[in-house]
């Protein structure tokens, strides 16, 4: 059984419909990779995944996503959370004039009558990222992009989640910070954590993801294997910047 399941999807904000009959699912302990370029819905996704969408004027999603076989579609994000399914949002969104240690333990709400858990993550965390243990006292606000990249991650974690979605984590960051945070995703996965990622970054996705879909103005359009997907010649076209005759040249050299 999966550990998501997600079936006929509809988001809009407004009169603007956004999704469009998404049907995915993610098994427990793959990195699901979620591409496609600006605009596809992919930060829609991530949220109505989460509970952010919630059922306004301003903004609503419809159908049924399935977490470890209960159905979670009409749950709010915090009962969501509780559930062992923990975003970290596009932006990173810390609270910048809380300290370092404020913004982790904010990040186990869901958990404060559990301060043992809450104390085993944090540590955790620490030790995951040590760069924040040398900042816990300072304003989340000072810190560089990468470290509150960090911190976003962290924050998450400290709810103990079995579920993480990541929603550009690449974002705005040097490529040797990219670098960092991708590999603390894969850590993540081979720790027993499953990863739902969308990332702008498409071949950097797909190396590190077991299977991947491809979004295209809020429809699913390509699944598979991620060693498929890259492969593909519409997504090495449309997202990776190669073409089979630059793929033909290559190989004749």
């Amino acid at each position: 059984m999966s550990m998501l399941d997600v079936r006929n999807l509809h988001a809009s904000y407004g009169d603007v419909a956004v999704l469009h009959d998404v049907n995915l699912h993610v098994d427990e302990g793959e990195i699901i990779a979620i591409v496609g370029s600006n605009g596809a819905g992919k930060t829609t996704l991530m949220r109505a995944l989460s509970g952010l969408m919630t059922r306004s004027r301003r903004m609503s999603a419809t159908g049924t996503v399935v977490l470890d076989g209960e159905d979670i579609s009409r749950l709010i994000a915090s009962r969501r959370l509780r559930r062992g399914m923990a975003l970290v949002p596009e932006g990173r969104q810390v609270w910048p004039e809380l300290s370092v240690e404020d913004n982790l333990l904010l990040g186990g709400f869901t958990r404060r009558r559990e301060s043992t858990v809450v104390a085993e993550q944090l540590d955790y965390v620490l030790t995951t990222f040590p760069r924040l243990r040398e900042r816990l006292q300072q304003d989340a606000g000072t810190l560089s992009g990468g470290e509150q990249q960090m911190l976003a991650i962290g924050r998450a974690l400290v709810s103990r989640p079995r579920l993480m979605l990541f929603d550009e984590p690449s974002m705005g960051l040097a490529p040797v910070i990219v670098d960092q945070i991708l590999s603390s995703i894969t850590q993540l996965r081979d720790g027993g954590t499953t990863v739902v990622l969308v990332e702008q970054m498409v071949n950097l996705a797909l190396e590190i993801a077991d299977r991947g879909y491809v979004l295209e103005r809020g429809h699913v359009v390509i699944s598979g294997p991620a060693a498929e997907l890259t492969a593909n010649e519409q997504v090495r076209a449309a997202y990776l910047g190669v073409t089979s005759t630059t793929y033909e040249s290559d190989t004749d050299d």
